[in-house]
């Protein structure tokens, strides 16, 4: 269930509370084909089904950051809120990539609001996400995301 605020002053309340959970999404040959063009990334690994079978992990594995893109729709998914204000993805302080995303997994994370802090003009909050795979034990992405919200005038 995903958490909704009004204001996101409402998120000081919130620290070390885990936000939500998103929705499963699978990971296809054809987004990673896509991504790999986008990107120009074609390492077999990737993108050649046939030779990743007889690789390390037996079939086409995602490309870490394919992975790390899926975390823009998380947590749009997961954090909602009715600030109408200017807000802005500011970056990220750490990622992870435990264990690979297989082809044709499917791959959803937890969202933890990690730390809030009051900036002059707005707030940035960070957030702790994990994303797991139906074909992993262990997360496959692990991410601090650093998010700020700037405050009418």
């Amino acid at each position: 269930m995903p958490t909704h605020v009004e204001s996101v002053e409402e998120l000081a309340s919130m620290l070390g509370r885990e936000l939500g959970t998103s929705t499963r999404r699978q990971v296809t040959q054809s987004m990673i084909d896509q991504f790999a063009d986008l990107t120009d990334d074609h390492e077999w690994l990737h993108v050649n089904p046939t030779m990743a079978a007889e690789g390390p992990f037996g079939a086409t594995v995602a490309h870490g950051y394919l992975t790390l893109s899926l975390i823009a729709p998380i947590i749009h998914e997961v954090l909602t809120t009715s600030h109408q204000g200017f807000r802005l993805n500011y970056g990220l302080n750490r990622v992870r990539f435990p264990r690979p995303v297989l082809v044709d997994s499917f791959v959803w994370a937890t969202v933890t609001l990690g730390d809030f802090q009051r900036l002059e003009g707005a707030i940035q909050i960070l957030l702790d996400v994990v994303v797991h795979s139906s074909h992993a034990d262990e997360p496959v992405c692990v991410a601090q995301g650093v998010y700020r919200f700037y405050l009418d005038a």
